[in-house]
This record gives structure tokens, sequence and C-alpha cells, in this order.
């Protein structure tokens, strides 16, 4: 290997050296946030509390901003200067409410900065002064007071007292926060209506008088209650087997339904079409069945009711016109609606009824042309020979 390749080799090393260096450097500033820019806000208290250190969090609606750089004492109190990232302050109102809070009831303290209801146009700059409202109580100041109260209570039935306590609350944290905001809620509601349950109380011995006048009922439809009840205890083992009979149907129908799922959603997708069409035309069918009971009734004399004979009013029909191609080449999905069509009486004058064109490709009468009979029209004599051949009692105008 020559000279300049060794002094090649050593300059990689030391440049490797360099980099690794510079790489470390950078890495240990990033983590110490040697590079962050910051502006200045100092917060005045009258304590600091414990554990309220250098590095320690400052926050705005619980988001951290920044961190402690110093605490210091001063005369009236503690005077504490924190870093704040730059551009953070621009969104801080200028009368926010500054509090030292704990992290955990052992834990460290921090800045809490928290907007007031109503906050202020102005915003914070680098270089303004807070002063904290609040600091949070330490677990020794706490404890303190708890060995005062119990050095006057007694600790074996404090004790028991917490004891049950905590038993009968063992679970049921939840349903017991449920519990007082549904009662703050009843309070709250309650709270305008108290001139109405003042008056209701003062009714509440006239309503006691009448429980009393009926208290012989009462006690009877208890008497009845026992009874019932009796009779029931009697008859247990048939309930029971009704109830056991009912639970095996159960299981039988909750089988079936299982195994016939898809087939039941097949048939119910299968009806579709056909209770679509149903629900269309739903209006006709209760003048339709009001108008088949009065033909019913129509028709029984006219078949004789209880004597052997026909009430008749026999005619000719013209025929129909013939069928015509394409004319009358049935039409692929008509379009129709429900009617009644004068259902469910018809006047003698609307019978029979118009006929209707239909969208449907076939109509028996040509369009604008009814050739059917009606009652009143001439009689068989008068189509065979002519309108001379008619009863003079019905030539005439009609």
């Amino acid at each position: 290997m020559s000279a300049f390749a060794r002094i090649r080799y050593k300059l990689y090393g030391a440049a490797a050296l360099v980099v690794v260096a510079v790489v470390g450097y950078v890495a240990v500033g990033l983590f110490q946030q040697e590079f962050v820019s910051y502006d200045k806000l100092t917060v005045k208290a009258d304590r600091s509390g414990l554990i309220l250190e250098k590095d320690q969090d400052i926050k705005f609606r619980g988001v951290k901003i920044g961190k402690i750089a110093d605490v210091k004492q001063v005369e009236d109190g503690v005077l504490i200067t924190a870093d704040v990232e730059r551009g953070n302050l621009e969104m801080i109102p200028a009368n926010v409410r500054a509090t030292i809070k704990a992290k955990t009831a052992f834990g460290a303290k921090f800045i809490s900065l928290d907007p007031r209801p109503q906050p202020t146009s102005r915003r914070l700059s680098s270089g303004d002064a807070l002063r904290a409202d609040h600091v949070a109580s330490e677990a020794n100041d706490v404890l303190e007071n708890l060995q005062e109260v119990l050095h006057t209570v007694e600790p074996g039935k404090l004790n028991a007292a917490l004891s049950g306590l905590a038993t009968g609350l063992e679970g049921r944290g939840d349903e017991l926060g449920k519990t007082l905001v549904l009662a703050n809620a009843y309070l709250g509601r309650l709270n305008g209506h108290l001139p109405t349950v003042k008056r209701d109380i003062a009714k509440t011995a006239d309503v006691a008088e009448l429980y009393a006048d009926v208290a012989p009922d009462l006690l009877r439809v208890l008497d009845n209650a026992t009874f019932t009840s009796g009779t029931i205890v009697d008859k247990q083992d048939s309930i029971d087997t009704i109830l056991r009979d009912v639970t095996t149907l159960s299981g039988s129908v909750r089988q079936v339904l299982v195994e016939n799922e898809q087939n039941l959603v097949t048939a119910l997708d299968l009806l579709r079409p056909t209770t679509s069409l149903v629900a269309r035309y739903s209006s006709e069918l209760p003048c339709l069945l009001r108008g088949l009971d009065n033909a019913n009734k129509l028709l029984e004399p006219v078949e004789g009711g209880t004597s052997p004979y026909l009430n008749l009013n026999v005619g000719f029909l013209p025929g129909a016109e013939p069928y015509r191609y394409p004319k009358d080449l049935p039409i692929v999905g008509a379009r129709g609606g429900p009617g009644c069509y004068g259902l469910p009486l018809l006047k003698p004058s609307e019978v029979p009824t118009p006929y209707r064109q239909r969208n449907t490709g076939t109509n028996i009468f040509p369009e604008g042309r009814d050739d059917r009979l009606g009652p009143g029209d001439p009689p068989l004599v008068t189509h065979l020979f002519g309108p001379l051949a008619q009863p003079k009692s019905e030539v005439g105008p009609r």
C-alpha cells in the first residue's frame, strides 16, 4: 500500500469520527431541545409547592407548549421563569389563568394555562408576567389534616364505616356517577317547581284522608291478591310444566327459523313484487268488497229469493270488434292505476259504467264508442222489427 493510500484512509477515518461527533452532538441537542427558539414568560406565585423543578411542563389547554427554565424565591413568594416555544404565545389570551397543578398525588407539578370564560383579544408576548392564583395541595398537607381527623375520630369505628362503604360501592362507580348526574338533573328541574311542590305537600292531608276512606277496599284487594298467590303456589307444578313446554317450543321454533333463514329471506324477496302490486291497488279492495256485498243484496231478488224463478232483463249485445294487427298487440309494462269506478254503490243511471280505454293494447270498443246495452235500452222486439214495433208507451224521446 502506498503512502498516499495510507494518508487517504487516515483522512477517511478522521472524517468519519468528525461525522459521528457531529451526529452525536446534533442528536443530544435535539433531545435537549437546544435548537428550539423560546419566548420568555414569568409566573409569580405565593408558593411553588413540592417538586416544581426545572424542565417541568407548561401547558395550554392541556397541550405542552414549553418548559420551566428557572424557579427562584423572592421576598413575597416565588418567581418562575418559563420558556415557551416561539409562536405559541400568539394564541394565548393576555388574561389567561395560571395555576400550578400536580400530575399525580405524589408526582411533579407543572404550570397550566387555562382561558377564562371571557378571554381578551390581546395576546401574550415575550417577557409578560402572570400571577398564579392557585397551587395544588400536596399529599403531605392532606395527610397532616387527616392525622388531625384521626386523632378526633375513633379509628376502629372509622375503619368499619369505611369498609362497609367500600363494600357497597365496589364495582358500582359508573352506576353511582350516573345516579349523581341524574339526581343533579332532577334537582335542577325540581327547583323550578318548588311552589307547586309546597302546594302539593299542603294537599297531602286531603289525599291521606282519601286513602283512609278507601283503605278497606285496598285491604280487600290485598286479600284477594293473597288468595291469587296461593293459587299460583298450588298450581306451580302445572305452571312449571307450561314454562318448560314454552321453552321447548321456543327452541324448536328457533331451530326451524335458523334452518330456514335463507329460505324465509328468499320467500320474502320473491313476495316483494306481489306485495308491491297489492299495496298499489290496495285502495280498490274496500270499495270492491262493499260493492260485492251490495251486489249480493241486489242479486237475491233477481234470483227469486225463496221463489222458484229468476227476474231477468234479456237483450242482445252487438259483437265486439275483430282483432286487428298490429293495433291490438298487447303492451308490455302497461300503465294504469287503482280506481273504484263508482263502487261500492252505483246509481241506475250509472249502469253500465262507461267503458274506459286502457293502455293494454286491446280495447273492446273503439275509442269514443260504447255499444253496450243498459237498463231502459230498446227491448228485443225493437231490435228485431225496428222502432215501429216498440210499444206506444215506450215510444218517444229518452
